[in-house]
Parts: structure tokens; sequence; C-alpha cells
């Protein structure tokens, strides 16, 4: 090997050793890509970003294949899962969402190791809850010169801080700190917290990305156990008629809406989004581990699964999230319309005010998608 060789092989290796100990918050002051071409090869490479995040989320190599084998699924996928909406007429909220999901950067799909590290980069970078409570903190101390309108401000980030706490705190403690009860068609089932903690693992990093005063709507990037980033959008409303209704997103696309109104649970929901998020969230071997572990028999398997991946989204409702099941008792996720025998919803304050209108538009545009939405006609996802 000549001397040249040599000494570009030892740059890249200094170089790799730098950058993999830079914070990821770093980034975006330091712009290390800048320095020189060799700096940017390496930035550039997909072998660094698998190693920095191998060293950024702790991961062993049954995670790292996995986090792989996601970056090629959602490659492959990708245009399907993003394809248009048909539209039988134009909405105009629909229009609003979407402009909205693209400011906000939540129709991003990873397609590499590379786009996952940058995006988390872009996350610490924005979204930081360090960064957040010296933001707080200088804002009290311009509060205690006299500057009195930051108030209202580090009250916000405060809420923002707290929110994103407990949305953590949410997702971990549903996998590790108690059982479960899960409810299928066929009978309710007792998940043990060391069985969902195979299944889910702990998520490895939450961002929260905006949200209203009351929580009703909550934006939020979700790194897995295996860290890879998913982006959900959750809405809870509260209507003036007595109806309840809450919406989950992912990557800017709908996963299921799900409605209760004067005894009607009604349950829509995309086939295709839920079974990309089952390979996304669940351990590769969730089969094996329900059956042996969890005493689950194996007709059961599918509804079980379902609930499972229900019961661990309701954690993107933040405290709005058990809203719904409390008001829909007997209710089983994604089988469609049943009958219910429900608690009165009318005079409950559920911290939301929410608009008819938008309700109407949505049910339309659930039935425009009838292509890749299900409802009670059709058996849930396999």
């Amino acid at each position: 090997m000549s001397n040249n060789n040599n000494n570009t092989l030892f740059d890249e290796i200094i170089c790799n050793s730098i950058l993999l100990f830079l914070p990821p918050k770093d980034w975006r002051i330091s712009k290390p890509f800048l320095i020189s071409s060799k700096f940017s090869l390496v930035c550039s490479s997909e072998e660094f970003a698998k190693q920095f995040l191998i060293n950024l989320f702790k991961l062993s190599s049954e995670q790292v294949e996995q986090l792989e084998k996601a970056c090629l699924m959602m490659y492959n996928n990708s245009r399907s899962l993003l394809k248009p909406r048909k539209k039988k007429r134009k909405i105009h909220h629909d229009d609003d969402d979407d402009e909205a999901n693209e400011k906000l950067g939540m129709n991003r799909i990873a397609k590499s190791m590379r786009e996952v590290l940058w995006i988390y980069f872009e996350m610490c970078s924005a979204y930081d809850s360090e960064s957040i409570k010296w933001d707080v903190i200088e804002r009290l101390k311009e509060f205690h010169k006299g500057t009195v309108h930051v108030l209202e401000t580090a009250q916000e980030e405060l809420m923002t801080l707290q929110l994103e706490s407990y949305l953590l705190k949410s997702f971990n403690y549903f996998t590790s700190e108690e059982p479960q009860r899960i409810m299928t068609r066929s009978k309710d089932f007792i998940i043990s917290e060391k069985v969902l903690l195979k299944i889910f693992g702990n998520v490895k990093d939450l961002f929260l990305i905006a949200t209203t005063a009351n929580s009703t709507e909550i934006n939020l990037c979700l790194f897995t156990s295996f860290g890879y980033p998913l982006f959900f959008k959750s809405e809870y409303f509260s209507m003036s008629h007595g109806s309840i209704k809450e919406k989950l997103d992912v990557f800017g696309k709908h996963v299921f809406m799900h409605q209760l109104s004067h005894g009607d649970a009604t349950d829509k929901f995309d086939k295709e989004m839920l079974a990309t998020l089952q390979e996304l969230l669940f351990s590769k071997n969730v089969d094996e581990v329900l059956v042996k572990e969890g005493k689950i028999p194996e007709k059961d398997l599918t509804d079980v699964k379902l609930s499972l991946l229900y019961e661990f989204l309701q954690c993107c409702f933040g405290k709005n999230g058990t809203m719904f099941r409390r008001f829909s008792l007997g209710w089983v996720p994604f089988v469609g319309k049943v009958r219910l025998v429900v608690r009165e919803v009318g005079s409950t304050d559920f911290g939301s005010s929410s608009e008819e209108e938008d309700d109407e538009d949505d049910d339309e545009e659930y039935q425009e998608n009838a292509d890749t939405f299900s409802d009670s006609e059709e058996e849930p996802i396999e």
C-alpha cells in the first residue's frame, strides 16, 4: 500500500474518531462536514452513521440488524405509503394539514442509516430539552429585570418540557412497569410487563415538535427501541353534541380514526399503515414471545397484536390517551362499528371543544380512501 493510501486511511480514521464523540446537539453549530472534504466524506457515509447510532443508542447487533431492515423496508415502501390521498372533491382541511405536516417535517421517512442520524441531529438542534431549559432560565432572568412579556413564553416552554417528559414516561411505563389488559373479539388477555418489554423494548428518545395549549393535538418524533424515527400526530376531540373522537397520523398519513357518538363506536383504519407500524415497533420474534411466554393461542395472535399496537399508540395522545377507551367500555380496536353501552360523555370536560365541520370532512375523507381504509366489513390485517 502506498504512503498516500496510508495517509488517506489514517485521515479517515482520525475524522471518524473525532466525529463519533461530537454531541448530536452540537452538529448544527459546529458543522463538522464543512471542515474539509475528508470530514464531509466521513459525515456522509453510511458506515459512519451506523457506528454513530450504535454508540448513541447503545444498539445490540440484533437491533442494528432490525434498524437496517427497517430502513430497507421503508426505502422500498415509501412511495406507496406516501401516495397522494384520493379525493372526490377538494377538502380545504387536507391542504391545511399537508402544508402543516410539510412545515413541521412530519412526513419524513428515513430510508438509510444516514437519514436516521440526520433526523436525530435535527431533532436535537430544534427541540432539545436541555436547550429549552436554558431558554427558560434566561427568560426568567429577563422577567426579574422587568421584561414582563417573556413570562408567557417561559410558561409555554415549561409546559412543553412537562408534556415531553410525560410522553416519554408513558411509552416506557407501558412497556416495562405493569401488566396490560388486552381486549380482543374473543376474550381479554393479560400481558406481563416482561413480555411487553421483549415485544416493544424501551423508546430510545422522544421529541415534542408542536402541541396545542390543552394538548389535544400533539406532534412528536419517537425513536423506537432500535432507533428508527417515527413522526406521529395525535388529535383528540370532544364535540358539542356529546361525541368524542381520536385520530392518529404517522408520516403525515392516517393510521386510524375512532369516533363514539350516541352509543355507536366507529372504527376506521389503514391496514397498510398498521402493518408497517407492527414491523417498525414489534420485535422480530413477537409471535414466538406471545405464544411461548404470553400464553396467547395462535388463533388469537392477529387480534392481540393489533390491540397491543393500539394500546402502545395511545401514549401518543398524552393525558387524553385513556379517554376514548374510558367512555367506550367493551369496544375492541380495529374491528369496525359496534353498538356499545357507554357512559354519559356530554357533561364531562375533556379539555377540548372541537369543530363539527372537521368531523364531517374527516368522515368523507376516510370514505373516499376506501381502497386502503378498512371498517367493520373487512377483517383486520394479518
